[in-house]
């Protein structure tokens, strides 16, 4: 017969290993009660975020919650939902009869535009930008909104900074010739010189698997700009004629894919002229 020292020895050698198979479970059991409180949390979320706050303060909370969704891998879908609600609000989806014109409510279209700007949506960053410089826009394009170059030119760094090869352009434009610039800002040719660079070396499809060939703004037109701002110099940005001989070439080069060969030889003969400067 075992004493009970003895079988207090057993169970003394046994008991570690039972007690890291319950820390082990219990491990398990907590992890999953974490998981579950998550999916609790972003459920919850996601059912306060079905309904617009009628306050200002609701409506800070509301951009708050929108934030930490996108956090979590949810904002661009938020946004698109809110884009769509714009669109439909727009076409008096929401009215309440037929042919209620009066009855659609910009207000609140133009508020789910902003929460789908929020969320980093390329078509509603594109679509404020243009409203509040006043532009014509497929979206929204009856609602009143104050112009406000300083909000425009915002959303257009964004919708840039996102890869939008049409809002680079635009930029540089501003920065070129100093309209549509905010007051905020002053006419800067080495800050265009940079986003005309950044337009030309972007690729067919932007950040939104959007095609965007500039066709307003062919490549050639862009490099031949570059040629010239470098030649002449001005606007924080010095005399360069090397390298603007170098882009007066890729222009000429460009305008040849482009068929377009008088336009060609014309930007040739300018790099040429710049060359002869450098001598």
């Amino acid at each position: 017969m075992r004493s009970d020292s003895s079988d207090d020895g057993i169970f003394a050698t046994e008991n570690p290993r039972v007690v890291n198979n319950r820390r082990r479970v219990d491990s398990v059991l907590h992890e999953d009660e974490e998981d579950r409180s998550t999916v609790d949390e972003n459920s919850a979320s996601n059912m306060r975020l079905a309904r617009r706050p009628s306050h200002m303060g609701g409506q800070l909370d509301f951009l708050k919650l929108a934030a930490k969704l996108e956090t979590i891998g949810l904002g661009s879908t938020l946004g698109r939902v809110h884009l769509d609600l714009a669109k439909y609000h727009e076409m008096g989806r929401f009215t309440t009869h037929d042919g209620g014109g009066d009855e659609i409510d910009m207000e609140s279209a133009m508020f789910h535009l902003e929460i789908a700007a929020e969320c980093d949506v390329l078509e509603a960053i594109v679509a404020m930008s243009r409203l509040y410089a006043g532009l014509v826009n497929d979206i929204l394009p009856d609602v009143e909104v104050e112009l406000d170059l300083k909000k425009s030119f915002e959303y257009l760094t964004k919708a840039a900074d996102s890869g939008d090869r049409r809002s680079m352009v635009l930029i540089s434009r501003a920065y070129d010739t100093g309209e549509q610039l905010p007051d905020c800002n002053s006419r800067d040719w080495l800050e265009a010189s940079y986003w005309y660079e950044e337009a030309l070396s972007k690729e067919a499809e932007d950040e939104g698997g959007e095609f965007d060939a500039i066709s307003d703004d062919p490549s050639h037109s862009l490099l031949a700009r570059l040629g010239e701002m470098h030649r002449e110099g001005g606007w924080n940005l010095g005399v360069d004629a090397e390298k603007a001989g170098e882009f007066y070439t890729q222009a000429a080069e460009a305008a040849m894919a482009a068929m377009k060969g008088r336009l060609a030889n014309k930007y040739y003969a300018l790099a040429e002229e710049c060359w002869a400067e450098m001598e």
